[in-house]
């Protein structure tokens, strides 16, 4: 079940839930679709999670900068402005804040420096597997200096993360999108470096999705006992898989969290609920073979081989 699916007329079930809620129905009735939302909420963000535990591995940062510029010519306009014979240009990442490089002096070639790049943060998982939000990346060529005056936009160029994925080389070369004030012969050196072995960034991102596994619980548990008090027939079941076959179980695995597991198993989470990667204990395993010298991935598969007696 994907709760994203739409149905022949383009809603989602969310979306279908909440157009009868609007409906004149009886207050049980209203009830109870009140209860399928929230369940389907529940749903739809452990399906977030499991993905964000999933994909810890495939976290990458690399820095990006322009290291040259070939064949900057001002149009007459740009030589005329009052803007200072400088030039400098700014980072935006995803709308984001833009970060400034150095300026320098406006030549027909200029080189900039790694150190004034900008850090991306992104999720290099197989594309088939999961769809990440594009990194949406823009450079703007600015005349004059940092400091708020009479600047002048050269041009720019822009680019999604994607268009780094897909060449086998660190360096793509780009034409410049020029404004008035310059001509259309300039192109544009953009470096795309991978930062390696950022582990505490890692592990940061498996604290994050653990306290989010932990939250998830926590909400299902709620939810549980709501239900039981308004005597519907709905129940948030451990074990439920999302569309690729991963539960909350697999999510604590990937994220190699001893209390959690115990705390899913104890509240009925099946170990073999198989998935694209095997069942939890078989997945264990696999990480165990990627990590041997991980002593909680071997408690983990302990637990596991434990549970599994008793199913």
């Amino acid at each position: 079940m994907n709760p994203h699916d739409k149905d022949s007329e383009g809603k989602t079930c969310l979306q279908y839930i909440d157009e009868m809620s609007k409906s004149n129905l009886d207050p049980i009735i209203q009830k109870e679709l009140q209860l399928k939302k929230k369940l389907l909420k529940i749903f739809i963000n452990a399906e977030h999670i499991i993905n964000s535990a999933r994909f810890c591995k495939y976290w990458k940062s690399s820095r990006i900068y322009i290291s040259q510029i070939e064949n900057l010519y001002l149009s007459r306009r740009g030589k005329d402005s009052c803007s200072k014979n400088y030039i400098f240009y700014s980072t935006t990442i995803n709308r984001q804040k833009p970060e400034e490089s150095n300026a320098v002096s406006i030549s027909k070639n200029i080189f900039w420096g790694e150190q004034n790049g900008s850090i991306i943060k992104y999720i290099d998982a197989p594309k088939h597997d999961f769809i990440y939000k594009q990194i949406h990346i823009l450079f703007s060529l600015i005349k004059g200096t940092k400091d708020p005056g009479r600047n002048i936009p050269l041009g720019s160029v822009d680019l999604t993360l994607k268009d780094f994925k897909n060449i086998n080389t660190q360096t793509t070369t780009q034409n410049l999108k020029v404004t008035q004030y310059a001509k259309k012969y300039a192109k544009v050196q953009i470096q795309f470096k991978p930062i390696h072995n950022e582990k505490e960034f890692l592990f940061q991102k498996k604290k994050e999705a653990k306290i989010k596994i932990m939250e998830i619980i926590k909400w299902i548990e709620q939810f549980n006992k709501e239900i039981a008090d308004e005597n519907v027939n709905l129940h948030f079941n451990f074990s439920f898989p999302n569309c690729h076959g991963f539960t909350l179980l697999h999510a604590a695995c990937f994220v190699e969290d001893i209390h959690l597991i115990e705390t899913l198993l104890d509240l009925g989470a099946n170990p073999l609920q198989s998935s694209k990667e095997g069942n939890v204990l078989q997945l264990a395993e696999s990480l165990l073979n990627e990590n041997p010298s991980s002593p909680a991935l071997q408690q983990q598969i302990n637990i596991l081989e434990k549970s599994t007696l008793s199913i």
